[in-house]
Formats: structure tokens, C-alpha cells, sequence
């Protein structure tokens, strides 16, 4: 990004996302000045604000070329996770899967700008990997688990994955009933897990838009944009 002289910084997200991180920082939550009074921000999602806080915490100030070095450490994750993915269906796809993750452009971009995309895109492509593997798996709870986990730890950081289970709990009972030949109830309850997992993960930011708004809400946060993966 700097040699073609441009920023890390993508404008209007990236500074709210950096002034979230400071006010952490100096008061130990997001707090910010709403009409001359001070309090807590629930229009953004939390992860990423306290990963900055943590980063700049860490190096002693906004040091955004340690932030995008961070998430391109994601991103490359990520591309693993792809070639992963690929494999539960052909181990000769592994390769070329991860080679063309590699020179993705939206990866390789979102890396180098100050934004969730890249810490969101790895969660969710590695709790992808763990529910399928757990399909091919003869215990596939552990692997479950370790998917709603990482599910859940990324709805904290993008609003949209709270829909997800819809999607992900009948496509994991046929990969589950057709790929191990189990019964209806067990593979039932094996698909629900994940999705169980990503909305126990909401639980507290529902709690505490509840005690400030008086509504169980994920986020506050209006606009199109918010429904955007």
C-alpha cells in the first residue's frame, strides 16, 4: 500500500473503528459522546475495536502498518483454510484451491486496509473447515464445537453471521446423514451444535443492549451495509 502511495486507512470506517479503539483505551469500554454525555457504543460490533485497543496498547500508538501486518498474518491463514476446505472434497484440489485463495484480490486488499474483512473472512473460513471435516470425521463433535466457536467469535465481529444458522444447520445434517449414514435424531443434534454455539456468543451483547436500550438488539448499527458478508 505505501509503495503505490496509498493508506491504510479507508476512510469513514476505519476512523470510527480507531476512535472505539481509543476510547477503550482511555476508559476501559467504548464510551463516547453522545449529545455532551457520555455512553456505551453498541452500534458497532466489539471484536475488532478491542483488537486495535490491543495493537495500539502494544506499540504505544495508532500504528496502522502493524495492524495490516497482523491481518495479512489472517489472510494468510485464511488461504490454508480454503486449501483445507478443498481437501474434504478431493485432496488433489488442495493445492490449486489455496494457490487461487492466494491471489484473491478482495484478500489481498482488505488485508492492507484497516476494516474487519480480514479477521471475519478467517473465522468464518475456519469454522467453515472444522464443520466439514467433522462430516467425514467418526467424532465429529470436537470439530463442531471448534466451528461454533469460531463462528460465534466472528458474529462479534460482523452482524450478518447471526443468520448464518439458517443456512448451516440443514446443510450439515445431509452432509452429516449422506457422508456417515447416521440417524435422523443424532445428526440432528451433531448439526445444531454450531449454530447453538454462534448464538451463545451473542448472549452478552444482547444482554447489554438490553440494559441500555431497554431491546435485546445484536447491533444498533443501521444501513445496508450491515447486512453485507
Amino acid at each position: 500500500v505505501p509503495f503505490f502511495d496509498g493508506s491504510y486507512n479507508n476512510g469513514s470506517d476505519t476512523s470510527k473503528y480507531i476512535l472505539r479503539a481509543f476510547a477503550i483505551l482511555d476508559h476501559g469500554e467504548m464510551l463516547l459522546d453522545f449529545d455532551g454525555k457520555m455512553r456505551i457504543d453498541l452500534g458497532r460490533m466489539p471484536l475488532y475495536p478491542y483488537f486495535l485497543a490491543a495493537v495500539f496498547w502494544l506499540t504505544g500508538g495508532e500504528n496502522l502498518s502493524i495492524v495490516t501486518a497482523i491481518q495479512a498474518v489472517f489472510s494468510s491463514l485464511s488461504v490454508i483454510a480454503v486449501g483445507l476446505i478443498a481437501g474434504v472434497f478431493d485432496r488433489r484440489w488442495i493445492v490449486p484451491a489455496a494457490l487461487l485463495a492466494c491471489v484473491w484480490p478482495a484478500l489481498i486488499v482488505y488485508s492492507a486496509w484497516v476494516l474487519t474483512d480480514s479477521i471475519f473472512i478467517d473465522l468464518f473460513t475456519w469454522g467453515i473447515c472444522a464443520c466439514v471435516w467433522a462430516t467425514k470425521s467418526g467424532r465429529p463433535l470436537p470439530l463442531l464445537v471448534v466451528g461454533g466457536v469460531a463462528f460465534g467469535i466472528a458474529v462479534l465481529t460482523r452482524p450478518i453471521l447471526m443468520f448464518f444458522p439458517y443456512l448451516l444447520v440443514p446443510l450439515l445434517a445431509y452432509l452429516l446423514f449422506a457422508g456417515q449414514g447416521r440417524r435422523w435424531r443424532p445428526t440432528l443434534a451433531y448439526a445444531l451444535v454450531p449454530g447453538i454455539i454462534l448464538l451463545a456468543f451473542l448472549g452478552p451483547r444482547l444482554l447489554a443492549t438490553y440494559n441500555e436500550y431497554g431491546a435485546p438488539v445484536v447491533t444498533t448499527q443501521s444501513g445496508g451495509q450491515a447486512l453485507e458478508l
